[in-house]
């Protein structure tokens, strides 16, 4: 099942609720999502309620959504009613990655076009279109409520401060259900982690179910949204679940709008309704239950206490099987398990993919893996890989593709996967196994959307899933005649081959209403179901005779089980809850995708250069810069759609020098270096050294000062294998000129010319599960080095090394970090520190300056307790930690100079999904004999 959560929404619209909570924060970028490369031809189709902007090559699907967008927003709009506005479209199909968002700043939506290959029965861009135009409604309807020009950021904070995110993607979630003859609410994996755990006690607190968990199995916030938006609507109506979206607006910026608006509607909060939903599901499932009378299966993996999968089980030999795990406290990485002892080898750890999946036959496993363009974040590709575990060799046999799904042929001379074009054109392709070379692509006339393809058992045919607008079926090629049978009728159950010997294919399907594993004989063309799993069967696979090796669902995770189940014969009759089935009339009554019209619209050349600016909003900010130093601003933003150009326009007022600032700055990030340029004028002031009355005095001055900045960077990134990659190149100026000094000084200098600053920067992190507090392997290395090379007059230089380590602690996910610093500054350098300092600096007099420092430090998780403190904050982690750290070390005087411990917790506060807060507190000991005392700090460290 695939899970495409709208992070770039998300994240977008929190960067901003941030800013908001916090006055004295950096600036927030909404659109700074990445690029294209720049050899894109664009084109935009405009229709009365979109722009759809498209690359060259995608002529065939920009057609298609235009008129598919223009068809189904009066539907999608239709209970949720508000005034429209044009949205522009972006269809980004440069990529692998499955996604799609909605944002402000500036109005757009994006969609990835690439379909992930764990999608339901249905076509990819038709069921993101209704997801997404449903946040386009949202948005819309809360900007009714706050119709200021210029003023996006400021909509979109309201909208992400007023409502819960499970409540915007749950409301889209119940509309991409209830408005197709799909989507994930009819699918019974959607359901599985929720409904495993109700019926097994498990009745977690609102804010775990909200905000996740380190140790149990708790389904994302899409799920709990999907419910309680559901049931909402079920018990109330229509016109109070609107109701409940403008009173809530009303209150804006009041603390828990939502909370409040709820209860005055419904009579009960948040939290106290989401007990209400439990109730309601629990003896909804219950019964369900206790109709399908399911069985439980005998696991082979050893025992877990915190939320792990095993997921696609081969056998490896009569005492091991092999199996993908992965969970909260491991990454992904191919295990064999023994399955007598239940002891387990790490046989391969796995980068990153599109989805988990791994095919093995005989000492030869194949798998994809994501790989990066190093510059251009949106290109992306899925390249092949094999690794054989005799000889230990790892292979990648495919660059730059786009492969999906591999399988192995039984005789390991062939591999076959999906392949994807840019211009979503789908195909099967057979490659050679030692080379790669493609040797057979399978007719697909219809391009229907293949899925997990398999072999038989000699190799001479494949099946494989596939899915349509009309559902998903699956489909045999006989490799040698190229002839191909569809042997199921269209269905939009969640249908899967999994596994194919001589007359007979397995295959998971959720026909009765559970995740089940499935018979069908090609002969009398029979159908049975010979599993009855209580949360789900999958993943099946022959294991001799009338075994099935198969993947059962836990409350923890996915198991390795089997069983001799070729005999069953389970009846079919559906049991599944369609929780949304009373909405279906509501809405439009069918699929809003029967009777698309096919108006050609006329393409047009988008021209970046006539969109290079597009203001959106003027956004006040305030920023500490210390020293009782604040920093108030309103600034003027432009973000072109395609995010190639930034522009920003600034006037602020400065509390300490009591003066106007005002400035505007460029980034155009198109080609392989990015360029800006800056341009500041600013107040500042001095203290000037005189002589009075045979006394040294300092006079207190203040001018004014133009800055022109020019800077150029390459900032890189990419993956292999289980390691991520980055490196930074940049060079930059500035220019300063000086005028109105408020007294007469002789010797003072009125410009400064174009002192040059490089800087190098490498990290390499290996990838980190959800309880690592590090990765546990990295290295980050950065040099800079500034000089004054155009001015004659004055001299000085400042070097500076920076890096930080990261090691495995003594026990799992400890953490051990090290990083070495050193500066060397001289001539009008001289007091500049450029690198980290030691904790607790602030309370150090120098006598001496700095010349390099070593910061070590030593973190571990104590406990995961998940506590709901009220409305609060919701604790996850409590962790710990101990420092020491040196300065100056092989200079007189240096070395230890602070140590201590820390104490710290990972929480999310006042009931906000992001940011998420680490707060702590830091106990700080001086290795000077004149600092008796130690020093408490607290600590704020917030993420996205």
């Amino acid at each position: 099942m695939h899970n495409y959560k709208n992070k770039l929404l998300i994240i977008s619209v929190f960067i901003l609720i941030t800013s908001l909570i916090n006055p004295l924060s950096t600036k927030a970028q909404l659109a700074n999502f990445g690029q294209n490369p720049p050899g894109l031809k664009w084109w935009f189709l405009d229709t009365e309620y979109f722009t759809v902007i498209y690359p060259t090559g995608m002529e065939r699907e920009a057609q298609r959504m235009a008129n598919t967008l223009e068809h189904i927003y009066p539907a999608i709009q239709k209970s949720l009613p508000g005034s429209s506005r044009k949205t522009a479209i972006i269809l980004q199909n440069q990529g692998v990655i499955s996604n799609g968002f909605v944002t402000l700043a500036p109005r757009h939506s994006e969609f990835f076009t690439t379909p992930p290959q764990d999608f339901e029965p249905a076509d990819w861009l038709n069921l993101l279109a209704v997801h997404e135009i449903r946040h386009v409604v949202q948005i819309d309807k809360t900007i009714d409520r706050f119709k200021i020009p210029l003023f996006e950021e400021g909509q979109f904070g309201v909208f992400g401060l007023t409502f819960p995110i499970w409540f915007i993607e749950g409301d889209a979630t119940v509309i991409e259900t209830a408005l197709t003859n799909t989507g994930r609410g009819r699918q019974a994996t959607w359901e599985k982690e929720f409904r495993a755990n109700l019926l097994s006690g498990n009745r977690f607190s609102y804010s775990k179910n909200y905000f996740g968990s380190l140790k149990d199995n708790v389904p994302d916030f899409y799920r709990l949204g999907y419910y309680m938006s559901t049931h909402i609507r079920l018990n109330h109506g229509d016109s109070v679940y609107n109701e409940l979206f403008e009173r809530s607006l009303k209150r804006f910026p009041l603390p828990y709008s939502f909370s409040r608006s709820l209860k005055q509607l419904t009579g009960k909060t948040t939290a106290k309704y989401y007990q209400e939903v439990l109730d309601d599901l629990e003896e909804r499932w219950s019964l369900q239950s206790i109709k399908t009378k399911p069985e439980k299966y005998s696991t082979l993996n050893s025992t877990v206490k915190m939320e792990t999968n095993y997921t696609l089980p081969h056998r490896y030999d009569d005492e091991h099987v092999l199996a993908l795990k992965s969970g909260l406290g491991t990454t992904p990485r191919i295990t064999k398990i023994n399955i007598q002892s239940k002891k387990e080898e790490t046989v391969l750890r796995l980068g990153f993919q599109t989805d988990d999946y791994f095919d093995y036959v005989d000492d030869l496993i194949v798998w994809s893996e994501l790989r990066f363009d190093p510059r251009y974040s949106y290109r992306t590709y899925s390249v092949i890989n094999t690794y054989d575990l005799k000889t230990k060799k790892k292979k990648q046999l495919t660059n730059k593709s786009r492969l999906f799904s591999p399988v192995l042929s039984p005789d390991k001379s062939k591999i076959a996967a999906v392949e994807i074009s840019h211009a979503n054109e789908y195909n099967i392709v057979i490659l050679d196994a030692q080379t790669g070379k493609q040797i057979q692509k399978l007719e697909n006339e219809q391009n229907v959307f293949f899925q997990y393809p398999i072999f038989n058992e000699d190799g001479s045919k494949l099946a494989s899933t596939f899915s349509t607008t009309k559902g998903r079926s699956v489909v045999v090629y006989d490799l040698q005649s190229g002839a191909s049978e569809i042997i199921l009728p269209n269905t939009f159950k969640n249908i899967g081959v999994t596994d194919f010997n001589g007359d007979e294919i397995l295959l998971t399907s959720d026909e009765n209403g559970i995740d089940n594993i499935y018979l069908y004989h090609f002969k009398n063309q029979n159908l049975k179901r010979i599993s009855n799993s209580e949360y789900g069967a999958v993943n099946a696979q022959f294991d001799g005779g009338k075994t099935i090796l198969f993947n059962q669902i836990g409350v923890l995770g996915a198991e390795i089980a089997n069983a001799e189940l070729l005999d069953n014969d389970f009846p079919v009759e559906d049991y599944f809850i369609h929780y949304t089935a009373p909405l279906i009339e509501r809405e439009a009554g069918e699929s809003v995708f029967e009777n698309i019209p096919q108006e050609t619209f006329i393409p047009k050349k988008y021209s970046e250069f006539k969109n290079l600016f597009n203001f959106h909003s003027i956004t006040p900010f305030a920023e500490d810069l210390g020293n009782n130093d604040i920093l108030y601003s309103l600034e003027l933003k432009s973000d072109n759609l395609l995010n190639t150009a930034n522009t920003r326009i600034q006037s602020s007022y400065n509390t300490q020098t009591r003066g106007f600032e005002y400035g505007a700055s460029f980034t155009y990030k198109k080609y392989y270096p990015q360029f800006s340029v800056g341009y500041l004028n600013r107040k500042r002031l001095g203290l000037a050294q005189g002589i009075q009355n045979g006394n040294t005095v300092f006079v207190p001055f203040s001018f004014r000062q133009n800055e022109i900045d020019l800077a150029a960077s390459i900032p890189l990134s990419f993956s292999t294998g289980n390691n991520s990659y980055s490196v930074i190149a940049q060079a930059s100026t500035l220019y300063t000129s000086r005028y109105n000094v408020s007294i007469p000084l002789q010797n003072f200098r009125t410009e400064v010319k174009f002192p040059i600053k490089y800087s190098l920067g490498f990290a390499r992190a290996s990838r980190r599960s959800a309880r690592d507090l590090a990765s546990p392997w990295s290295q980050i290395i950065r040099f800079s080095y500034e000089s004054l090379p155009f001015e004659p007059s004055l001299s000085g230089k400042v070097l500076t090394f920076r890096t930080s380590f990261t090691f495995p602690g003594f026990a799992k996910h400890h953490a051990i970090i090290a990083g070495f610093n050193y500066q060397d500054a001289s001539g009008v350098y001289t007091n500049v520190i450029d690198i980290p300092e030691v904790n607790g600096s602030e309370f150090i007099t120098r006598n001496q300056k700095i010349h390099n420092t070593l910061l070590t430090r030593y973190r571990f998780p104590i406990a995961y307790p998940d506590w709901e403190l009220s409305t609060l904050a919701y604790i996850k982690r409590i962790k710990g930690g101990f420092f020491a750290d040196f300065e100056n070390l092989k200079y007189a005087n240096g070395g230890l100079l602070t140590y201590g411990a820390e104490l710290s917790l990972d929480a999310n506060l006042l009931r906000f999904y992001l940011p998420t807060f680490d707060l702590g507190t830091r106990l700080i000991f001086f290795n000077d004999t004149k600092k008796t005392s130690p020093k408490i700090e607290l600590t704020l460290n917030i993420g996205f």
